[in-house]
């Protein structure tokens, strides 16, 4: 068991499975007065297509008339108790959803319910038990079958906790005001457009471990840390999500099963094909303000914490990005010494991309030789065309324009590098101001605390290599050269390549 750090809320599983299922109901009329029982069976029959007919006959999925709705009830106890743990390590509750026919092809659907989760497993130092609750949960929202998903949904649990025993370890996990509202728009090509935000008002988490006693010596003093966090939002799109054609991925697996896909494997290219590029790109934003820690050896605090996160689909000029953004740190220990405070970052700002060219082109490839009935699947000259289309889409990193700083000094950078070589190559712009000034302060602190003269020395290291420039910085320009060889403000370092 482990201490978590920022959980998504658990709420959200569960109305995602939901949310899954009611992506399957086509052949339902669209509208009617009352729900019926042949409305029901004929729903069934849909998600029979995506969960397999076990899961109808075993009651892990019922439909019921309700009024003008249907009841669709999960219970996935006989699922986990067919694999066979042992009794009572894994313990679900049934939750339901009412989904009522509307107009022009959509369902309202509605739901007060979560899940009773809980679970206990032996383990070497013990069991290791843990139970989630939810507090008012309530789901309401709009599905579209056109849109192949959620036109308007909301999302909101007053409170959550989380608590696990084990191991020497107590945890205590609680969540409040958690909210989710996201919307789906028509993107063409039967594709969709998701955007979801996310609040919660604060968390608060509770550690206490215990640690093992030694013979003879008295009993341990627990260990206790603490974790409050303030408000926190997230904010994420999925940009022409192939949402029908995912759906139709996900039936053909169920229809056919693992052991039946090398039968069937051109039509297995052909629905991939169809999926494709997937998304064309996702967007996730998270942030979350006054981070407070406190531990037996000290306490720090995070004004602000973003992270953003990109992600492209299978297209012809995609990648990746990530960006972390910290505000506002410092740290108060006992154990810290006080020349220690000014070379501590309290601030620091990084924003890197990976571009990347001929995803498309890759997964067109892999999906052309894939031969289910070879071992392996894809061929070693496949793997190697694919990995020689990406090189030559010059593939690289980019570092904006970043920050790390303290009370005392300034760093800012920037670059790019190539990385479709032998070694990467490219260029490194550093510049930074109060280095000369922290190197001294640390030199006096050490006539005092010797340790100190061993960080004085790390930063004389850096500013030798230093080079001046305007407004009193300093700036090292480093090279990254196609010879295998690295230099700094024109002063190389190493040998080059032979």
């Amino acid at each position: 068991m482990r201490a978590r750090r920022c959980p998504a809320p658990r709420g959200s599983a569960s109305f995602g499975l939901a949310s899954f299922a009611l992506a399957l109901m086509t052949n339902v009329p669209a509208f009617a007065d009352a729900a019926t029982s042949a409305g029901a069976k004929a729903l069934e029959t849909d998600l029979a297509a995506y969960f397999g007919k076990a899961a109808i006959d075993r009651g892990i999925i019922a439909v019921t008339p309700k009024g003008d709705a249907y009841e669709l009830t999960f219970d996935p106890q006989p699922a986990i108790d067919g694999l066979k743990l042992p009794q009572g390590s894994f313990q679900v509750g049934r939750s339901s959803y009412l989904v009522a026919p509307a107009p022009n092809g959509t369902w309202k659907v509605t739901s007060d319910d979560f899940p009773s989760i809980s679970m206990r497993v032996p383990s070497q130092q013990g069991e290791v038990a843990e139970t989630i609750a939810a507090v008012r949960p309530h789901f309401e929202g709009v599905f579209d079958t056109k849109l192949g998903g959620f036109s308007s949904l909301r999302i909101t649990v007053d409170a959550l906790t989380v608590t696990g025993k084990g191991q020497g370890m107590d945890i205590d996990l609680r969540l409040s005001e958690f909210a989710l509202d996201g919307e789906g728009t028509a993107a063409g090509d039967d594709a969709m457009t998701a955007r979801v935000r996310q609040t919660i008002k604060s968390m608060a988490e509770n550690v206490t471990v215990v640690p093992a006693a030694k013979p003879g010596a008295p009993s341990p003093v627990p260990i206790t840390i603490t974790y409050n966090i303030g408000p926190s939002t997230g904010d994420s799109t999925v940009e022409e999500m192939r949402a029908k054609s995912l759906q139709a991925l996900w039936a053909f697996l169920v229809a056919n099963g693992a052991d039946g896909l090398a039968a069937h494997q051109d039509e297995l290219k052909a629905t991939l094909r169809a999926a494709l590029p997937i998304w064309k790109n996702i967007e996730a934003k998270a942030q979350i303000a006054d981070l407070v820690g406190r531990t037996p050896v000290g306490s720090f605090t995070i004004k602000s914490f973003t992270e953003n996160l990109g992600l492209s689909g299978f297209v012809p000029q995609g990648g990746g990005k990530i960006g972390l953004k910290l505000e506002g740190l410092s740290v108060a220990s006992p154990l810290m010494p006080s020349w220690a405070g000014p070379i501590l970052p309290n601030a620091a700002h990084l924003d890197v991309s990976f571009p990347l060219a001929g995803l498309d082109k890759v997964a067109a490839l892999m999906i052309d030789e894939l031969d289910l009935n070879s071992s392996p699947p894809l061929s070693e000259a496949t793997k190697a065309e694919a990995a020689g289309i990406l090189m030559s889409g010059a593939p690289k990193l980019v570092i904006a324009p970043g920050r790390l700083a303290s009370s005392s000094y300034t760093i800012t950078y920037s670059g790019e590098l190539a990385l479709g070589g032998p070694k990467p190559t490219g260029h490194l712009m550093i510049e930074a101001e109060g280095l000369d000034k922290t190197s001294a302060a640390l030199r006096e602190a050490a006539k005092t605390d010797p340790r100190a003269q061993q960080a004085a020395g790390a930063i004389d290291v850096a500013l030798s290599f230093a080079r001046p420039g305007a407004d009193g910085k300093l700036s090292w320009s480093i090279d990254f050269g196609e010879d295998g060889a690295t230099s700094i403000n024109g002063m190389k370092l190493g040998q080059p390549n032979k």
